[in-house]
C-alpha cells in the first residue's frame, strides 16, 4: 500500500513542479479573464491553494504544521473567484520551497510508520486535491492565452468533416448509483438503486462542426432555444457565437492557448456554458444527458473505463472524436477523458448525505448552485475519475474544458 501511495504521490508532485516551472516563466502575468488588475497571478493562488490543502487538511491531520498560511485566503471554498487575485503571496523561490518541503514530509511518512487506513485515505484525498487544482492551473493557462506545451495539428479534409448526429439505442436496465465501497468523495454516497428507460444517445461528444450549424442557424440569436439565464448569459458576454471562437474573411478559428487555429471541426465543442449546451439541445430536438443515464452508461465497459483515454495532459488538447478509443460496450465513444460532459441535473446531495470526514466543506457550499459534469477532459488525472466521480461546475464561469453528449427524445406512440 505505501508503495503505490508513493508512487501516486511522486507523480501528482511531479506534475504540479512542472506547471510550477511554466508559471515561473511567466512571472509578470497579472490578468485574469473578466478582471482588468489583479495583485497576484491566478496561477499563483491555485498553487498556494494546493499548499494550503496539503496544510490543513492532511499534514495537521498527522499534528504538524508545516505551512502558516492564512486559512481564509487560500481557501477556495470562501474567496469568490473575483476576490482570489488581491492577495499577497510569497516569492516563487518560498512558494517551490514549501511545497518541497511538503513533499519530503509525506514521504518520510509514509515509509517512518505503518500507515492506518485513515492515514492512507487522509495521503489518498491530497492527492486526489492536487491533481483536480492541476487540471485549474492547466485551464487558466488556457484563459490567459499562454501555451503550456507545442501543440501540433493536423488538417482535416471538409468532406470529411462529421455533420449528422450518429445516436445508439440503449436499453433499459438498473444500476446501483455512486459508491459506498471504495475511496470516494461526500458527494458520490450514499449509494442508490435506480431504474433507466430505454434511450438513445449521442454516439459522440458533439463535434465543432456540429455546433457550428446552430451558429449557423442563428441559434444564438434566436430566445426560444434559451433559458432565461441563458438570455441574460448572451447580453452581459455579447455572444453570438462560442467565445473562443472568430471568424475572419468567412473562415471560422479556435482559440487554442492564445493561438487561433482552424476550427477543428471533429474534435468535441467545448469552454461553453452550461446554457449554450441547452440551447444546441432544442435547436436538435434533443435533451442533455442525465447523471443517472451516463453512470448507466459509465457501468457498461467491457474493459477498463479508463482504456484508451485522451487524459493526463499526455496530448495537451482535444482530439477527433473519431480518433477516440475510449468506447463502451453499447458503442458509445469518449465517455472519459477528451472533454467533461455537461449533464441535465442541478449538483444536489444524495439521499442520506453526510459530510467527509476530512473535508466538511467538500460539497454543501455549492449544492444547488452549479451543473454536474461527468467524465474527464485531457488535463485531467487519471487517478481522479471513477464512474461515480461528480464533477460540478457554475453554469456560466468555467474552470474545466466542458463539452457535452445529448439524448435524442423518443416520440411517444399513440
Amino acid at each position: 500500500m505505501s508503495k503505490i501511495i508513493y508512487s501516486n504521490l511522486k507523480k501528482t508532485f511531479s506534475t504540479t513542479f512542472n506547471l510550477l516551472k511554466k508559471i515561473k516563466e511567466k512571472p509578470n502575468i497579472k490578468l485574469v479573464s473578466n478582471f482588468k488588475v489583479s495583485k497576484t497571478s491566478p496561477l499563483i493562488w491555485y498553487f498556494m491553494n494546493i499548499i494550503y490543502y496539503w496544510n490543513k487538511y492532511c499534514i495537521k491531520r498527522f499534528k504538524t504544521d508545516l505551512v502558516n498560511l492564512d486559512n481564509y485566503s487560500f481557501n477556495d471554498n470562501r474567496i469568490p473567484l473575483e476576490k482570489r487575485f488581491f492577495v499577497n503571496y510569497d516569492s516563487f523561490n518560498i512558494i517551490e520551497m514549501k511545497y518541497h518541503g511538503i513533499l519530503t514530509f509525506l514521504i518520510d511518512f509514509i515509509f517512518d510508520k505503518k500507515l492506518g487506513s485513515f492515514d492512507s485515505m487522509i495521503i489518498k484525498n491530497g492527492i486526489i486535491y492536487n491533481n483536480i487544482v492541476n487540471e485549474k492551473i492547466v485551464y487558466t493557462f488556457f484563459i490567459l492565452n499562454l501555451e503550456i506545451k507545442e501543440l501540433k495539428f493536423k488538417k482535416v479534409n471538409k468532406k470529411d468533416t462529421l455533420l449528422d448526429l450518429i445516436f445508439i439505442n440503449i436499453p433499459n436496465g438498473e444500476i446501483v448509483q455512486g459508491n459506498d465501497n471504495e475511496f470516494c468523495f461526500d458527494n458520490e454516497h450514499p449509494s442508490f438503486k435506480v431504474k433507466i428507460d430505454k434511450f438513445r444517445v449521442s454516439k459522440y461528444c458533439i463535434t465543432n462542426g456540429q455546433f457550428l450549424e446552430f451558429v449557423k442557424n442563428n441559434g444564438y440569436k434566436k430566445s426560444m432555444y434559451w433559458d432565461p439565464e441563458g438570455v441574460n448569459y448572451l447580453k452581459n458576454k455579447k455572444l453570438e457565437h462560442p467565445i473562443i471562437w472568430k471568424k475572419i474573411n468567412d473562415k471560422w478559428l479556435e482559440n487554442i492557448f492564445g493561438k487561433y487555429k482552424d476550427l477543428r471541426m471533429n474534435n468535441p465543442i467545448y469552454n461553453i456554458s452550461y446554457y449554450e449546451a441547452k440551447a444546441y439541445c432544442r435547436w436538435s430536438n434533443c435533451r442533455l444527458i442525465t447523471e443517472s443515464e451516463w453512470e448507466y452508461l459509465a457501468n457498461n465497459f467491457n474493459d477498463d473505463i479508463l482504456k484508451d483515454t485522451n487524459l493526463n495532459g499526455s496530448v495537451g488538447t482535444t482530439i477527433s472524436v473519431l480518433n477516440d478509443r475510449n468506447i463502451n460496450k453499447f458503442g458509445v465513444i469518449g465517455l472519459f477523458g477528451n472533454v467533461w460532459e455537461w449533464c441535465l441535473d442541478n449538483f444536489y446531495p444524495y439521499d442520506g448525505f453526510k459530510l467527509d470526514i476530512i473535508n466538511r466543506d467538500r460539497s454543501y457550499h455549492y449544492f444547488g448552485k452549479k451543473y454536474t459534469c461527468r467524465g474527464g477532459s485531457f488535463s485531467t488525472s487519471d487517478k481522479v475519475l471513477t464512474k461515480t466521480y461528480r464533477g460540478f461546475e457554475d453554469p456560466v464561469i468555467l474552470s474545466k474544458f466542458i463539452g457535452f453528449s445529448l439524448p435524442k427524445f423518443e416520440i411517444p406512440k399513440v
